[in-house]
């Protein structure tokens, strides 16, 4: 038999597969957020981790643990955090993303010691970003052709574009671009250069399109870094060039110049980029994420509230809805601060000070300094940007810092580094979390599956399995107490209190969600606990004073108590954040709801029909948001003008969408247009979808049934679809989407007696 083996090239070429694969799959299959909640992925996350732990370990490790002292401190600090916790719960599950980020900055350093290459890692995330370059081009590319086809000869387009996950690409975009310029020398071929040169522009062009501020800073500031590091090495040749460049003043002048009108024009460019309506001032862009930062700090100085607990932090001082969920403070600093306080801060500092010691000892004795100061230069855009932003809350971000943090240190000769044969016993803890995490989500997982299939009794049933497996989760909990409140509503009324219960514990745990006190104080008014239910829809409004259902809650329950001064006050206060519900048939229903409602039309009488002229200057004004487009088209139709309307209409689609009521419309207006049209098959179609997504009522109104965000960025946990109690005040619906629905049925009415006829 003949023995296999390999060249060298061979065994080389097979170690860049690995490691490309490998940083491939930790970034796109684990590394967001999505892929966290889903249990199928979680498996096999855990089924990977234990095979290359495990391969670690029977290969031992080659060299010592580097600045394991500081390591250590941290994690030391790290888990203090953990036991101080207001969710030990959820600050568990971002320790365990932690402890793999010190896996891989190990792992790395192991790897390069015994002879891989830096160049694998480099080759795996330039690979990375010319992935979502492409991807992100491709998406700007349909987007621009829509504009085209829809605007001929409007070349630049009216409607600023921004990419869809624009927050999420400049960490990978701004690294392509580091780690382009050592690839790009250590290339000999001209025309790979060009390539490589080429790949490096577009990712700053789709760096462009993410229209992220704090990116664009984040890379100024490590462009100063190779700018500083060129000056120095090539001082003299610098100098020279500009004395000869002083002599012909005509050529000076147009070089100063042409950097100035370049200058004018990339700072023109970069403004209308950022008139976007997803952008606040610079000024108060994070007021809603630093006070509560701020705020949780001072509560908790010391050891902070723990890890990935800021969004409890934002939901307290931030009505949500109709705010979004965020998970951190947009600003790393600051997040380190509310969730580790001045403990978990010095620990990092002296980690980061030790490490930069040690950085610059292997750069001055490095003969491969470009490689180094691609990393060091991504490390300071890194530290900038998280100014604003704060990654480490993205394991896609945090990993990718960890391993190259890890080749950078792994560069000094091997004769300076202290050999040993000792396993990496470490990588077990983080194997058994992964596994201890499985067997506690499992029957968690399992009775989603079930609630969302409407099979609610097993689903019960065996959300009661996953509490008693993972008491200290409140998701479980929450969902537990969603279960028993359908079956209170099929009939068994027992379930009420257990549902009560649930709700209870859920709020003992996590105290921040508005609408787990509005599902509690629902359930209450439905056990006849009237004074508990009044006190839960208000705990509710305190969260939330800005959310209308929460409002029109309390007024449905006071009125069933007999308050109704309070009821009517709160029902008009529901009426002011939601005026389109003032048709609905809602408030017809007692003589309370109809003195309401005349009282608020007295207040807010109907406004004049909108003109074309008024419609189109409101355009003028908001080109940029799809309600003006669609109040133009609206206009349009009811004059007969279909083409313009038509134009209007997928201009709204290219148009940002403040909520998905915006969208809905934008749906219901193309049936308009195909009714007109003659289309009145496609017609009833579209309409048929968009009256479908409207009542689907979510936490976040209309088209937000299922649109989870509580469960996956609080808990990066999935969780079931319907998110309210059925014991909840039903959702008044406006007038014009009644009617709407009417027309509907009568258009099909119509068209099948055609059709029977013909």
């Amino acid at each position: 038999m003949h023995k296999l083996t390999f060249s060298a090239k061979g065994i080389d070429l097979l170690k860049q597969t690995v490691v490309i694969l490998t940083v491939f799959i930790f970034i796109f299959v684990f590394g967001f957020t999505h892929s966290l909640t889903q249990y199928n992925i979680m498996v096999f996350f855990a089924v990977f981790l234990t095979l290359i732990g495990g391969i670690w370990l029977i290969a031992k490790q080659s060299t010592t643990t580097p600045l394991k002292p500081y390591i250590l401190i941290w994690l030391a600090a790290y888990s203090i955090s953990v036991y101080f916790s207001i969710d030990p719960r959820r600050s568990l599950s971002q320790m365990f993303l932690m402890l793999i980020g010190v896996f891989l900055f190990l792992l790395t350093y192991d790897l390069i010691s015994r002879g891989w290459k830096v160049e694998y890692f480099f080759k795996a995330f330039f690979l990375i970003g010319i992935t979502i370059t492409a991807f992100s081009l491709y998406e700007a590319g349909s987007w621009y052709l829509r504009w085209i086809s829809n605007n001929p000869g409007n070349w630049f387009p009216d409607i600023t574009y921004r990419l869809g996950t624009g927050n999420l690409l400049p960490p990978f975009l701004i690294l392509t671009f580091h780690i382009g310029i050592p690839i790009f020398s250590k290339t000999s071929k001209k025309l790979h250069r060009v390539i490589i040169l080429l790949l490096v522009f577009l990712s700053m062009v789709v760096l462009y399109l993410t229209s992220s501020r704090g990116g664009w800073l984040g890379l100024f500031f490590g462009l100063l870094v190779w700018g500083v590091y060129f000056f120095k090495t090539a001082k003299e040749f610098i100098i020279t060039n500009l004395k000869k460049l002083f002599t012909h003043k005509l050529l000076f002048i147009g070089i100063v110049l042409l950097l100035i009108s370049l200058m004018v024009l990339g700072g023109f460019l970069l403004y209308k980029q950022t008139v976007h309506p997803t952008h606040g001032s610079v000024f108060s862009a994070r007021d809603g994420y630093w006070g509560p930062a701020i705020d949780t700090f001072l509560e908790h100085p010391l050891f902070g509230q723990g890890q990935f607990t800021f969004a409890s932090s934002f939901l307290r001082e931030n009505s949500t809805p109709p705010n979004t969920f965020h998970q951190h403070a947009h600003s790393l600093y600051l997040n380190l601060l509310a969730e580790m306080g001045f403990v978990g801060l010095l620990a990092a500092l002296l980690f980061m000070v030790m490490y930069f010691l040690k950085f610059r000892s292997i750069f001055q004795k490095s003969n491969d300094k470009l490689v180094l100061l691609s990393i060091f230069a991504f490390i300071v855009s890194c530290g900038v940007h998280n100014i604003f932003d704060a990654y480490h809350t993205k394991p896609a971000m945090l990993w990718p810092l960890a391993i190259l943090a890890g080749a950078v240190l792994a560069q000094q000769p091997l004769q300076s580094k202290q050999i040993s044969q000792s396993r990496p016993w470490g990588i077990l803890v983080v194997i058994g979390f992964a596994w201890l995490g499985i067997w506690t989500i499992t029957p968690y997982y399992q009775a989603v599956e079930l609630a969302n299939q409407n099979q609610w009794q097993p689903a019960y049933e065996t959300f009661q399995q996953a509490v008693k497996r993972d008491p200290g989760n409140a998701l479980a909990h929450q969902q537990l107490a969603g279960t028993a409140a359908v079956l209170a509503e099929q009939g068994d009324q027992t379930m009420l209190d257990i549902a009560i219960t649930a709700l209870e514990i859920t709020i003992q745990h996590e105290p921040s969600w508005a609408l787990n006190h509005a599902n509690l104080s629902a359930s209450y008014m439905a056990n006849d606990q009237p004074d508990q239910a009044v006190n839960s829809a208000q705990n509710a409004l305190k969260l939330a004073p800005r959310e209308p259902l929460y409002t029109l809650n309390l007024g449905y329950i006071l009125e069933q108590t007999g308050d109704e001064d309070q009821a009517q006050s709160a029902y008009l206060q529901s009426l002011d954040l939601n005026p389109s519900w003032s048709s609905a048939s809602y408030w017809e229903e007692t003589p309370l709801r109809m003195m309401t409602q005349g009282s608020w039309l007295q207040e807010h009488p109907s406004s004049s029909a909108t003109t074309l002229q008024e419609a189109e200057k409101v355009l003028q004004d908001n080109s940029q948001v799809s309600w003006a487009y669609n109040q133009l088209a609206s206009v349009l139709l009811e004059q007969g003008q279909l083409d313009t309307a038509r134009k209007t209409l997928e201009n709204a689609g290219l148009a940002y969408v403040n909520s998905p009521v915006d969208g809905i419309e934008t749906q219901w207006l193309w049936a308009e247009y195909y009714t007109q049209a003659g289309d009145h098959i496609k017609a009833i179609e579209i309409g048929k979808q968009a009256i479908n997504h409207y009542n689907s009522y979510g936490v976040f109104g209309p088209g937000t049934f299922g649109s989870l965000q509580y469960a996956p960025n609080l808990f990066r946990m999935s969780a079931m679809a319907m998110e309210m109690v059925p014991q909840m005040v039903n959702v008044p619906i406006p007038k014009i989407w009644m009617d709407r629905k009417e027309s509907l049925i009568k258009l099909k009415s119509i068209l099948s007696i055609y059709l029977f006829n013909f």
